[in-house]
């Protein structure tokens, strides 16, 4: 059995809507395929479904089940680009290859979207990027160098205007994206795991890997009860792998971010957030939120590698950091309000993911 993940439990927000089918198969048996996947969250689905696509043998070896990492319990924000500023991109690589790599972050996001929309699954557009400062010139080159060198555009909003839907004086103006959406984490995992069984392609849960070997043809894979030959063997499981990745464990950061849900709050949370977008603004780490059910706050934000500090103290603050976005009433009366913390996500792999021949 899978060690125990930090703040390992299955009664989160995501799970209490999903309509997850019961535990699938467990390795129990040798099998021989081309692709050995290790991982069932969105890395190594994505990667199953494009084999299958292409008509290319795989499986996928799942220590727990699907979704049930950071790929199933995340923010659920979707939008193109990358953590690490456009201009920082461009001075490492060059514009050519900034640009390269953000069609790649499209191309990400296409596929995201078409998936939940085969499965015609909830997205709810835009996801709003206020400052905390005042910058309307700086937004508005933004906005200006998006359109021009990536051809790609954003709406800029003012600061009466962001205020009109966000209640708080601690924001300005906004960059809006109107193609970018939120959704549901965890269906996105189950939708994709679906695809795949209706493909034929065999996802083999509660099957924790426990030693892998390169041979002359390829590699051997071991669980508990099963193995699997493969010529290529592809490692889709982020922070989570443990001492069977010998030295690859040192090119590991795992890391733990903190997200909650709210019970329903009803009118104090309508006082506070008049827009279905998602917010996102440019705090270290993230400071994240969006309503959820109608009248819940889903919330995340703040940071801690290997461990560290109680989650209860660690959410508290989070959740405190974010009520103190504003003075008004409304936001000072969350503080109140009782919440369901997300199994939070422990990712940040550092080095390549595979190992082919």
């Amino acid at each position: 059995m899978a060690s125990p993940l930090a703040f390992e439990t299955d009664s989160t927000w995501y799970e209490s809507r999903a309509d997850r089918p019961p535990s699938g198969e467990t390795l129990n048996r040798e099998v021989e395929t081309e692709t050995c996947i290790v991982g069932a969250g969105l890395a190594g689905l994505y990667l199953a479904r494009e084999l299958a696509e292409r008509k290319r043998e795989a499986v996928v070896i799942e220590a727990r089940r699907v979704g049930l990492g950071a790929s199933g319990r995340h923010g659920g924000f979707c939008g193109p680009g990358w953590a690490c500023e456009g201009e920082k991109i461009e001075n490492r690589v060059g514009l050519e290859k900034a640009k390269t790599f953000f069609n790649l972050s499209l191309e990400g996001f296409q596929m995201v979207r078409e998936v939940l929309e085969s499965a015609k699954a909830p997205m709810t557009p835009g996801i709003l990027h206020p400052s905390t400062y005042n910058n309307p010139h700086g937004l508005q080159k933004d906005l200006e160098r998006m359109a021009q060198v990536y051809r790609y555009e954003l709406d800029y909003m003012k600061t009466d205007a962001v205020r009109n839907v966000l209640d708080t004086e601690k924001y300005y103006q906004a960059l809006r994206d109107p193609r970018a959406f939120h959704f549901d984490a965890l269906e996105l995992c189950l939708i994709l795991a679906e695809i795949l069984k209706s493909a034929g392609v065999p996802v083999y849960e509660n099957s924790s890997m426990t030693e892998f070997h390169k041979t002359g043809t390829g590699w051997v894979l071991k669980t508990g009860q099963g193995s699997v030959r493969c010529r290529n063997l592809v490692f889709c499981c982020g922070g989570y792998g443990g001492k069977e990745f010998r030295k690859l464990r040192r090119a590991f950061l795992p890391i733990t971010t903190y997200i909650i849900v709210t019970p329903p709050m009803g009118e104090p949370l309508k006082q506070c957030i008049r827009t279905s977008d998602g917010v996102s603004d440019e705090r270290r780490a993230g400071n994240y939120y969006r309503i959820v059910d109608g009248d819940r706050l889903l919330w995340g934000g703040d940071i801690t590698a290997f461990g560290g500090l109680s989650l209860e103290w660690r959410t508290s603050r989070a959740l405190c950091s974010g009520i103190r976005l504003s003075e008004n009433a409304a936001w000072r009366s969350m503080a109140g309000i009782p919440f369901q913390v997300l199994k939070p996500p422990e990712t940040g792999i550092l080095f390549p993911p595979y190992f082919f021949p």
